[in-house]
């Protein structure tokens, strides 16, 4: 799954999930045992990462499984679940503050209200700051090139 030709300017694995979505394959390899994860390769990866999200409660997996891989998952496949992926006293309390129970609806990851990260709080309107800043420079054509340069000297680019 994934591997394929961009179509209609969508990411290649864009159709692949969508079919995923509709066939439970998804919910049937994470029965089997099959690690899930979250994650994105694209920019901005925020909405898609989204997306993401609602793609795996339509394939099958629970609120609460998707918020796993997200989080606990992804922290255990990267050996960082020491330190990051939940909430326990010695880790770092990263928390997003919603406006919604995602565990009722998964579309409520969208609405963030703040963050604390790194022990300091971020109201709606920094994280909007934030973000506004960050649109300006994945368009900056300087990234573009640091990131196509990045693709061209990869180790995979190579095989």
């Amino acid at each position: 799954m994934g591997v394929g030709r961009p179509v209609s300017g969508r990411p290649a694995h864009h159709g692949a999930q969508r079919s995923a979505a509709r066939s439970g394959r998804g919910q049937a390899a994470h029965r089997q045992g099959v690690t899930i994860l979250v994650g994105t390769d694209t920019l901005p990866g925020g909405p898609r990462y989204h997306d993401e999200l609602g793609l795996l409660v339509r394939a099958g997996l629970s609120p609460a499984e998707v918020l796993r891989a997200a989080t606990l998952s992804a922290a255990r496949f990267s050996g960082k679940d020491g330190r990051f992926g939940s909430i326990a006293p010695g880790k770092a309390a990263d928390i997003v503050l919603m406006g919604a129970d995602p565990l009722a609806d998964i579309g409520a990851t969208r609405n963030i209200r703040g963050l604390v990260f790194a022990g300091h709080h971020y109201a709606r309107g920094d994280l909007q700051a934030l973000n506004d800043f960050t649109r300006a420079q994945i368009n900056h054509p300087a990234n573009w090139a640091k990131i196509l340069w990045g693709f061209i000297t990869s180790p995979s680019a190579s095989e």
